[in-house]
């Protein structure tokens, strides 16, 4: 499905192999004069590339480069398509995740801060890890869009989990956001967020009640791995357990940084007076 979501971008909600609740993905083709872009080409079929192939012809596009939010494979799988039909095209992202792709590939790099340049528009990356450790959203200060790949989602909250999530990285991340002047969040998956400020102090209050979810769980007694798991996401189905267990590793990690929770004998206490 394609949405044109302002006078240079377009959404196009595609087909990818992502999770639960979503189905799909998210790219996002920035035009500027003949030249275009595309940001996260996480589908894996043909007919998702064709539909791409037509909104280029039909605008009279060239494209010419692809960036990555970061690297995961329903963000990524669409680059060996698009190679084929385009195969010059340099990848752009942050050094941190380029371990993830090819090494034969054009692989480019951008810092924080660093302006991208297509014609007269140009995208700021902003180094928002958290979600993953070289995660990159982009912003078009023309448009006041921000493209938070999985930072955000209107209808869900964010997945934060180990090896690659971090708390406290991602609570940084969400502030960084937060400065930005914004009239839309472009998410990775799901909806456009147009009340951009409300969600982000959403998902970061939301995330700092889970730390307090823990914290008052361990109040009256020392808890297992397991207790926890129960208590902070009850009645999981069993596919999304691994997942849960890894977002509260995190929490916990977080909550053992900051010294407020310990961990002995494969359980985790609250340390007083913290």
């Amino acid at each position: 499905m394609i949405e044109q979501i302002s006078n240079t971008v377009y959404k196009l909600e595609l087909s990818s192999h992502t999770l639960p609740p979503y189905k799909t993905t998210n790219s996002y083709l920035i035009q500027s004069d003949k030249k275009a872009l595309i940001i996260d080409p996480g589908f894996y079929e043909q007919k998702s590339l064709d539909l791409i192939i037509e909104l280029l012809n039909k605008n009279n596009l060239v494209l010419t480069s692809i960036l990555l939010t970061h690297t995961h494979r329903d963000h990524i799988e669409g680059i060996a398509l698009l190679l084929k039909e385009f195969p010059e095209l340099p990848i752009y992202l942050h050094y941190k995740e380029k371990h993830k792709l090819d090494k034969s590939l054009k692989i480019k790099n951008l810092k924080h801060n660093q302006v991208f340049s297509l014609d007269n528009l140009e995208l700021k990356a902003i180094f928002t890890p958290g979600h993953s450790r070289g995660h990159l959203s982009y912003y078009l200060a023309k448009e006041k869009i921000a493209f938070v790949g999985d930072m955000l989602a209107k209808n869900s909250s964010t997945w934060v989990g180990l090896p690659e999530g971090n708390v406290q990285d991602y609570l940084n991340s969400l502030d960084k956001l937060a400065r930005l002047e914004l009239n839309l969040l472009a998410a990775g998956h799901g909806k456009i967020i147009s009340q951009a400020q409300q969600k982000i102090e959403n998902a970061k209050n939301h995330r700092l009640e889970r730390l307090e979810q823990i914290k008052n769980t361990l109040k009256n007694k020392p808890a297992s791995l397991e207790s926890l798991l129960n208590t902070v996401y009850p009645n999981l189905s069993p596919r999304l357990e691994p997942f849960a267990l890894r977002s509260l590793k995190a929490l916990l990690l977080k909550l053992i940084a900051d010294g407020v929770v310990k961990t002995e004998k494969n359980h985790y206490s609250l340390i007083l007076n913290s």
